[in-house]
């Protein structure tokens, strides 16, 4: 499957799941709360990042198509829940702050692992393992950045 047609079925699938999305989670009140969405978003990308890691070190999966295939689902999870969540803009940022600190941690771990390089061994390569921690920091930063740029956006993108 060629890099257009993923994104061509990405963007089918979030126009699916903001249509959808709507009905399935503004039907529970419970759900409109701040807390409550923070948590199921922290919760969801959590195992995201999680599901991905084990495809990349552990599950006998293509490596390109778990690393194609995280952010697609992150960018369509993200989505379907600031499609159904209608808080004002403060509700939205908290909700944002909660469901995204797992990012924050890890761009904060990254950035503390790549100041703090040092070879595990005499005459060691250190090019490698920082370039790991650049690629962490980078995927930390632009998930933040996309997840802000969703999350914040004014209600009148999300309407029909």
């Amino acid at each position: 499957m060629s890099f257009t047609n993923l994104l061509v079925l990405a963007l089918v699938v979030s126009i699916f799941c903001l249509f959808i999305s709507k009905a399935l989670i503004q039907q529970n009140p419970k759900q409109q709360s701040v807390w409550w969405a923070g948590s199921k978003l922290l919760f969801v990308n959590a195992v995201i990042i999680t599901a991905t890691v084990c495809g990349v070190f552990k599950l006998p999966v293509p490596v390109p198509l778990v690393m194609v295939g995280s952010p697609f689902a992150s960018v369509l999870v993200w989505t379907f829940f600031r499609a159904g969540f209608t808080a004002p803009f403060w509700g939205r940022a908290y909700a944002f702050l909660i469901g995204h600190s797992v990012y924050g941690v890890l761009l904060v771990y990254f950035l503390y692992k790549n100041t703090t390089l040092t070879p595990l061994y005499p005459g060691e390569d250190l090019f490698m393992r920082g370039l790991g921690y650049l690629g962490g920091i980078g995927i930390c930063f632009f998930a933040i950045l996309i997840g802000a740029a969703v999350f914040l956006a004014p209600d009148k993108f999300w309407r029909r």
